[in-house]
This record gives structure tokens, sequence and C-alpha cells, in this order.
């Protein structure tokens, strides 16, 4: 399979995906939203996108299996060629009329994602890369930031919704500010990753997220350079909760004082 030709087959599917997106974006006092029994929000563009990118995908591409947040079947496929599919991240975003949301669309094979696509519609951003190619932004290759040092670092850190997600993201934020770092939040994580990739942050940092939050932004952060693993400093499972991207001169800094706080977290429970 050559993952380069499949690239702007996906780029497009994102590219329509996402002006499906904005029509519904246009007339969000419309828009249809009900809350999943995680308690996260679903709208009606959530729907309308999943179900063009699952047909594109199946019609345009030889890879039928597809792993997407709003569909039926959440079974990890591990094994062989599979789509990871999110057709809105950022979809608390979305409803509330922020533009920072994100159609992302990743191709992994055996667990290991090997091309992404993260399109921002309302941001006008296209982000993509596929495994030993590089990535780019809107065609223009990119790179993560210099940064070596805590002091000044700007780490993406949303508040996260899970109880034990709050209260780590909340003691991780204490030390990165005694250490000099800045945060702010995003709530994209497909996004905060295409983030570290082009250099506008140093680090996004999670407790939680499922693949297809993750999955298209880890391609193109690590072939911009970035390192990324687990919150105890190791590889990273992309079905496995937490995940720390990075420059890679910060990244043992960071999974100090993640490794720390989830250590923490295991001995108060």
């Amino acid at each position: 399979m050559n993952i380069d030709l499949l690239l702007p087959i996906v780029e497009g599917i994102a590219v329509q995906a996402g002006i499906i997106a904005s029509s519904h974006f246009a007339s969000l006092q419309e828009e249809l939203v009900t809350i999943k029994t995680d308690g996260s929000p679903l709208s009606a563009a959530d729907l309308d996108v999943d179900a063009y990118i699952s047909e594109q995908l199946r019609k345009q591409t030889d890879v039928s299996r597809i792993l997407s947040e709003e569909g039926s079947e959440h079974q990890y496929l591990a094994n062989g060629f599979c789509w990871i599919v999110d057709p809105i991240d950022g979809t608390r975003n979305f409803v509330q009329g922020d533009s920072s949301f994100a159609i992302s669309i990743a191709l992994v094979h055996d667990g290991i994602p090997i091309l992404g696509v993260v399109h921002a519609p309302e941001l006008q951003e296209t982000y993509s890369a596929v495994l030993g190619g590089g990535a780019n932004r809107n065609g223009a290759q990119i790179q993560v930031s210099a940064c070596s040092d805590l002091t000044r670092a700007h780490i993406e850190l949303d508040y996260g919704s899970h109880p034990l997600t709050v209260r780590f993201h909340a003691h991780v934020k204490q030390a990165l500010l005694l250490a000099g770092s800045t945060t702010r939040n995003v709530g994209c994580a497909s996004l905060q990753l295409a983030h570290v990739g082009c250099g506008v942050a140093d680090a996004m940092i999670h407790r939680r997220l499922s693949a297809w939050d993750i999955a298209a932004g880890i391609v193109i952060a690590k072939e911009a350079g970035a390192r990324i693993g687990n919150l105890d400093g190791g590889s990273k499972d992309l079905f496995a909760p937490g995940i720390v991207a990075s420059t890679p001169e910060i990244f043992s800094l960071l999974t100090t004082i993640t490794a720390r706080e989830l250590d923490a977290e295991h001995t108060s429970t």
C-alpha cells in the first residue's frame, strides 16, 4: 500500500467533511445536541460528518475497517490496517461556538498510526503527515520548536472532564507554573498535537483520551520532530490512556512531573 498516494485523498475527504461541519457551525441555534453516556456532547454535525467520512473512505480507499468515535463498533483494531476517525474533535467547543474544532482521520497499521490528517475548517488549517515523510500545515513543512527548558515553555493542558483527570491536570498545571511554564486550554486534542508539531506549543499533556482523539495528531507531531510517550515516560500505546508530546529536550522534564503525579494518584486511591 502506497500511503503517499493516499494522503491527498484523505486530505480531500477531510476538507469536504469540513464544509459539512461548517454548514452546521453557521446555524448552531438550530443544532440538535444530545449527551452521550460518558457525559460528552453529540451534535447532528458529528453524525453527518461521520457518515460522509466513512462512506468516502470505503469508496476511495482499499481499507474498509473504520474505528470512529461516533461509530457503532468500538472494538479497538490493533491488527492490520484500519482508519481511526474523530468526525468532530472538540465537539464541546463546536456547540459553544468556539472555532477550535477539527476533523481527524488517521490510518493505523498494527496499532501504529502511519498517516494523519487534522483539518480545522473554521481556522482554515490543514495538518497532514505520513510516516517517514515529514509533516505539513497548509502544504508547508513544519517542525517542533527549539524549546529546551520548562522556563517560558508553552504547554497545552485542558481542564479535563473526568474527576480524576480534573485533579491530575490541576496538579500538573501547578507544577508547570512553578517551573516557569505557561498553560493553555484548547479543548481539542488533535489540534493540540498539531500545535506541538508546528511550534505554536512546546508540549501537550493529557491523562486520558481515546485513540480517535490522538491517532492523526500523533503522526503529525512525531513527523515534525516531537517525542511522544505515556505519562511514565515510556512508549505510547495508542489504545491506552495518557499522553505526553513535546520537543525532545523537555520530554523527560515533563514526564518526571506526570509520573510523580500519576504515582501520587495511585497511592491515594
